[in-house]
C-alpha cells in the first residue's frame, strides 16, 4: 500500500490485477526480491470523498488525486535482506469542497523524497528514536513530523515469513498515515489466487483493514474500515497492481459522517539503472537515510546540514525539489525542538566547540579527497583533546585513512594500538565500550580477542547492552571463528544465538541468518 500525507488528507495507494489461469493448490514464499541499481515506477490514481456534520457545520465534497512515485534499490544487505531503497513522489490533489465558510476549489501539489529501509517481507527496519526528549507538545509535533517522513511498509501489509498454501491467513499490523500522524491498524490478509498475467506467476493477495485507534495531536477518533488487494509477481518479488476502499468514521462527539478513500496503484515499469546512474543514486539515498535517522536522533541542525548537502549535490531537478521539501521540514522541526519560542527570525546556529571544527575540518578534507590533511585533523582532535567524545571516531577514521587511503600500515597500526589503550580502559566500567573494543581488535588483526570481546558483550546482563546489540555481538563472533577455520566452535556460536532474545525485527532477521549459517557449517561437516 503506497501512502501519502498531503495537505490534512490521507493518501493511501494501490491496485488490483485482473486475469488468467490459476494454479493448482500448493505452498509458495513471497517475498521481495529487488536488486540493488534497480528503479520502480508506478502510477497512482484515486479519489476522496466525505460528508460531515459538524458542530460548525456540514462539510461535503472530495477530491481526485494523481501520483507518481520512484522506487530506487541503493543497496541490498547480504546477510540480512535487507534493502535500502530511495522513494521519489510526486503528487497532485484537486480538491473541490462545500464548507461552512462556503465553496473551496484548489489545487494542491508536491514533491518529497524519502529513504527507507524493509526486509524481504516488505515491512520497514524502525530507526533508532532520540532517547532524551521532554515530554509534552514539542515532543509530540516532532514525532508527527517523523511519521510523515516515514513508511512503515513498502506496499501493502507485510508479505509473510513462510511459505503459505491457498487460503491460508496471515495477521499484521502497519502504519496508517491519517492526519499527519501514524495511526495503528490491523490487517488480517490471505492468499486468494495463483494465476498466470501476461506469463508472470502471481499471488493475489486480500487484506481486509480495521482499526479504532486515535490519530492524536487533536484529531478525533476515527473508526476506520476497508478492504486492500495486491497483484504480487512471484518469481520477479514486486508488486504489480493494488487497489485499495477505505471508509473512516469520525467516533468524537457532535461529529458524524463518513470520508472515502479508493485508489489505484500500477507499476508502469522497470529498468536496471548503469552503473554510473546507480553509484550516484545509492550515493544520494545513503546520505538521506543518513539525514533521516539523525532527525530521529532528534540530531536536527546535523540533519539540516546533511540535507543541504544532498539537494546542492542533487543532478535531477525534481531530486532536488523532493529534498528540498524534505529539508524544509527539518527546519520546522528544528523550530518545534526548540520549545515554544522557537528561533528568532536570523538567528544565528550555536558556535561549533574546538573539537567539533577539528572533525569538521577533517570531514570536509576526506570528502575532497585530501586523506593526508584529514587524517592530519583527525590526529590534532585526538592530541588536543584527549577526553572528548569524539577521539575515538577520530582515531578510529584516522587508522582507516593510513591503511586504506595513504598506504601506510605502521601509522595505521600505531593509532589503533592507541584507540584499544582507551577503549580497554573504558570498557571496564561501560559494556558498550566493550563492543566497540571488539571492532577495534577485529580491525588491527587479533581476531582472538576480537571474539572474547564480542562473547562478553553477548553474554552481558546489563541493562545498557540492548538485545539487538547482544545478538549481533554473537552473530560477529561466531564469524570470526568460521573465518579463523573454527568451524565446530563457530557452529556452537551460531546455535547459541537461539537462546538471545531477538526484540526487533533486525535482530530477528540476524537470527535467522544465523540458522541458515548453522545448517551449512553443519551439512559441510556431515560430508
Amino acid at each position: 500500500m503506497r501512502h501519502w500525507y498531503v495537505g490534512g488528507v490521507m493518501v493511501l495507494f494501490a491496485a488490483l490485477g485482473l486475469s488468467s489461469a490459476t494454479h493448482a493448490q500448493e505452498a509458495v514464499k513471497l517475498e521481495y526480491k529487488l536488486k540493488p541499481g534497480t528503479e520502480l515506477r508506478y502510477k497512482t490514481e484515486g479519489t476522496l470523498t466525505q460528508k460531515l456534520s459538524t458542530p460548525q457545520g456540514d462539510i461535503e465534497g472530495g477530491a481526485t488525486i494523481t501520483a507518481t512515485s520512484r522506487l530506487i534499490v541503493a543497496e541490498v544487505d547480504p546477510e540480512t535482506g535487507i534493502m535500502l531503497i530511495g522513494e521519489l513522489t510526486s503528487f497532485n490533489m484537486d480538491i473541490k469542497m462545500t464548507t461552512p465558510q462556503g465553496e473551496q476549489t484548489r489545487t494542491q501539489k508536491q514533491i518529497q523524497a524519502k529513504a527507507f529501509r524493509v526486509d524481504s517481507t516488505g515491512k520497514a527496519v524502525e530507526r533508532e528514536a532520540a532517547a532524551n526528549e521532554e515530554e509534552g507538545r514539542p515532543r509530540q509535533l516532532l514525532q508527527l513530523m517523523r511519521n510523515q517522513l516515514d513508511k512503515k511498509t513498502l506496499d501493502h501489509t507485510p508479505l509473510p515469513t513462510a511459505a503459505i498454501v491457498l487460503g491460508q491467513e496471515w495477521k499484521s499490523e502497519l502504519g496508517l498515515p491519517l492526519m499527519g500522524s501514524s495511526v495503528p491498524c490491523k490487517a488480517v490478509t490471505t492468499l486468494s489466487e495463483i494465476k498466470d498475467v501476461e506469463g508472470a506467476r502471481c499471488a493475489l493477495i486480500k487484506s481486509e483493514l480495521s482499526t479504532a485507534e486515535t490519530a492524536g495531536l487533536g484529531m478525533p477518533n476515527m473508526d476506520i474500515s476497508g478492504q486492500a488487494e495486491m497483484l504480487f509477481d512471484i518469481e520477479r518479488g514486486m508488486s504489480l497492481e493494488k487497489n485499495t476502499r477505505l471508509t473512516m468514521k469520525p467516533d468524537a462527539p457532535g461529529i458524524e459522517g463518513e470520508m472515502t478513500m479508493e485508489t489505484v496503484d500500477k507499476l508502469e515499469s522497470v529498468r536496471v539503472m548503469p552503473e554510473d546512474e546507480a553509484a550516484r543514486f545509492a550515493e544520494l539515498i545513503r546520505g538521506l537515510d543518513s539525514a533521516l535517522t539523525e532527525l530521529h536522533k532528534n540530531e536536527i541542525d546535523k540533519a539540516i546540514e546533511h540535507l543541504d548537502k544532498l539537494r546542492t549535490s542533487a543532478v535531477e531537478e525534481d531530486w532536488k525539489k523532493g529534498l528540498e521539501q524534505t529539508l524544509t521540514m527539518a527546519k520546522q522541526m528544528r523550530q518545534f525542538a526548540a520549545g515554544p519560542a522557537g528561533f528568532a527570525p536570523g538567528e544565528e546556529e550555536k558556535e561549533l566547540g574546538p573539537a567539533d571544527k577539528l572533525m569538521k575540518a577533517a570531514e570536509t578534507a576526506a570528502k575532497s579527497g585530501n586523506w593526508k590533511e584529514a587524517a592530519s585533523k583527525y590526529a590534532e582532535l585526538a592530541e588536543k583533546h584527549p577526553d572528548h567524545e569524539l577521539v575515538p571516531m577520530a582515531l578510529s577514521e584516522a587508522a582507516s585513512i593510513y591503511e586504506q587511503k595513504l598506504n601506510d600500515r605502521k601509522a595505521a597500526a600505531e593509532i589503533r594500538r592507541k584507540l584499544i589503550a582507551m577503549q580497554e580502559e573504558k570498557a571496564a566500567s561501560d559494556p558498550m565500550q566493550t563492543y566497540r573494543l571488539a571492532k577495534s581488535y577485529a580491525d588491527a588483526g587479533d581476531l582472538e580477542k576480537a571474539v572474547e570481546a564480542y562473547r562478553r558483550v553477548a553474554a552481558s546482563d546489563s541493562k545498557d547492552v540492548p538485545a539487538r546489540t547482544r545478538m549481533l555481538a554473537q552473530y560477529r563472533a561466531a564469524g570470526l571463528l568460521e573465518k579463523m577455520g573454527r568451524a565446530e566452535e563457530a557452529l556452537k556460536a551460531y546455535r547459541a544465538m537461539e537462546n538471545i532474545a531477538a526484540d526487533d525485527d533486525y535482530s530477528k532477521k540476524i537470527k535467522e541468518n544465523a540458522r541458515k549459517k548453522a545448517a551449512e557449517l553443519a551439512a559441510e561437516q556431515a560430508e
